[in-house]
């Protein structure tokens, strides 16, 4: 059964996982490296974590998380792809490739 829950403080680096997972693989036997997520129009999904207007939601499956989705707010600064403006949340939500061996 899948189970929701806020993404605690420890687990940060879980953002940088699953940015890098929805990233476009041209060759899954040879993956780009995590410096792909480096440009600021990337970076901005989860550099700096944790502000006010920071939030995420986890889910797992047996303890294992197998997705997250997060918003945040960006008021003047680089914005990510689908920007609307600095009162509308940009809200990733990305899930293991996997995903149909969990549930």
């Amino acid at each position: 059964m899948v189970t929701f829950r806020r993404l605690a403080d420890t687990e940060e680096d879980l953002l940088e996982t699953f940015l890098y997972l929805a990233i476009h693989q041209e060759d899954p036997t040879n993956p780009v490296s995590r410096s792909v997520l480096e440009p600021p129009e990337l970076a901005t999904y989860i550099s700096n974590w944790g502000r006010r207007s920071d939030h995420c939601l986890v889910a797992e499956v047996g303890g294992v998380v197998i997705g997250a989705a997060w918003c945040r707010i960006y008021a003047g600064q680089v914005t990510g792809y689908g920007f609307v403006d600095d009162q509308t949340p940009s809200s990733p939500c990305l899930f293991c490739p996997n995903i149909g061996d969990w549930v």
